[in-house]
């Protein structure tokens, strides 16, 4: 945000979108809680608020925002050292150092798209009853882990696609519209790739560039009405 602000542009935290306007076809003003701004490009970036922006257009995505819940663990001192990051689909689960000697712990229960929440009202601690199974998870992996207790907890949401991967693309039938949504919990690792890919889309258009790194036909919004979901080895583990 600082290096933006740097080359210039103007950022306005805490401003709730509240409508957005076009004419013939395309996309021309976005007004919101701190006035209205003009542009001819757009892009819905918002989140687990994407698909509430896009309704705004008469525009469906299908986001699902469903509650993602995080346990965090003290290690042992026979496992004080950090560790990499680690992902046990057959337990469900993945894990990451946090801070100096915690250890953070997620589900891949893809059962949980089924915990559906309100993004602005929703439990944001975690279900007591299902903490010792995936503590118990953790340490069927790392027995060290056996000798370290429970820290805390905490959940938030997510907006999950059908497939699990985002939405990249113009919105169909409003032209200068551009999505970049449901990425069901891989946004924040994936933002650097997605920037330069959602760039060269408002700039040169879809399939401006050469090579598979550049063209984002594969994440196109049309991919769910042609049954033409992202598959991989990911998904597979994942979605069982």
């Amino acid at each position: 945000m600082r290096r933006a602000r740097e080359l210039g542009v103007r950022l306005y935290q805490n401003t709730k979108v509240t409508g957005l306007k076009t004419a013939a076809g395309a996309i021309t003003e976005v007004t919101t809680s701190n006035g209205s701004f003009s542009s001819a490009a757009v892009i819905n970036a918002a989140g687990v608020w994407g698909d509430r922006i896009g309704a705004m257009l008469g525009i469906h995505l299908p986001i699902t925002v469903c509650r993602h819940q995080i346990r965090l663990v003290k290690r042992p001192a026979t496992a004080s050292l950090g560790h990499p990051m680690f992902y046990d689909f057959q337990h469900q689960f993945y894990s990451r150092p946090e801070g100096r000697d915690l250890t953070l712990i997620g589900t891949l229960d893809p059962a949980e798209i089924n915990d559906r929440i309100d993004p602005d009202a929703y439990n944001d601690g975690v279900n007591s009853e299902q903490t010792p199974d995936v503590v118990a998870a953790l340490c069927a992996r790392f027995p060290s882990f056996t000798a370290g207790h429970l820290h805390s907890g905490y959940s938030g949401p997510f907006d999950v696609t059908p497939d699990w991967h985002p939405i990249i693309d113009e919105a169909p039938g409003v032209r200068g519209f551009y999505l970049a949504a449901g990425f069901s919990g891989h946004g924040f690792k994936l933002s650097p790739a997605v920037g330069e890919m959602v760039a060269e889309l408002v700039v040169n258009g879809k399939h401006a560039g050469k090579g598979a790194e550049s063209d984002i036909n594969t994440f196109r919004y049309s991919r769910f009405a042609e049954n033409r979901p992202v598959r991989g080895m990911y998904d597979e583990g994942l979605m069982g």
